[in-house]
C-alpha cells in the first residue's frame, strides 16, 4: 500500500537535515501521485429483480496506482483520508417498464445512490458519484438495484465501472 509520513515540523532559523529535504522532495512526488483507480465490470453481473442490491463483479481494470486493490469486488482504500468516487451502470434492458440504479456502498452500507434509469430504454443506465471518509483498509464497492425481471449488467470498461482518487488526508 501506498504510504505518506507528515514531513517534520521546524522553528524557524533551524537547520534541516539532508534527510529532512528528501523527506520534502518525497512529499511533493507522492502528491503528484496520489492514489487512483478505474475498475470495470469485465464479466456481466446478474441483477435481481425486485429492488434487491446486488453487488456488480469488478474483474478489470483501466488504471490503478499507488495502493488500490480488488478483494471480493470491493476496493480496498491504500490510505485513511478523503476519497472522490464515481461509478456507472449499464442494464442490458429487456424491455422492462421499471427503472433501476447504481449505488456507491462503504464498508458494506449505501453511501450514495444514482438517479433512476427507465429500462425499456436499450442501454438505459445510472450514474453516482460521492466523496467518503475512508480508514486505511476500509471497502467501497459498486452495487446496482433495479425492478424489473432479472438482467445483467453490460460489462465494459465504458458500461459498468467504479473509479476514483485520493483526495486528502484528514
Amino acid at each position: 500500500m501506498a504510504t505518506y509520513t507528515p514531513p517534520v515540523i521546524h522553528s524557524t532559523g533551524e537547520v534541516l537535515a539532508v534527510t529532512d529535504w528528501n523527506g520534502v522532495a518525497n512529499d511533493i512526488v507522492w502528491l503528484a501521485q496520489r492514489p487512483y483507480f478505474n475498475y470495470y465490470n469485465s464479466l456481466a453481473t446478474t441483477i435481481a429483480a425486485s429492488f434487491a442490491a446486488t453487488q456488480v463483479t469488478l474483474g478489470g481494470t483501466t488504471a490503478a496506482g499507488y495502493g488500490f486493490s480488488v478483494s471480493s469486488n470491493n476496493v480496498i482504500a491504500p490510505l485513511t483520508g478523503t476519497y472522490s468516487i464515481s461509478g456507472g451502470v449499464q442494464f442490458i434492458s429487456s424491455g422492462s417498464t421499471s427503472f433501476g440504479f447504481a449505488l456507491i456502498y462503504h464498508n458494506g452500507t449505501a453511501v450514495a445512490q444514482g438517479a433512476y434509469s427507465t429500462l425499456s430504454v436499450l442501454g438505459a443506465d445510472s450514474t453516482v458519484s460521492t466523496v467518503i471518509s475512508c480508514a486505511a483498509g476500509d471497502n467501497i464497492g459498486l452495487w446496482a438495484s433495479q425492478g424489473g425481471g432479472t438482467l445483467p449488467t453490460q460489462a465494459g470498461a465504458a458500461t459498468t465501472f467504479l473509479s476514483g482518487f485520493f483526495l486528502g488526508s484528514q
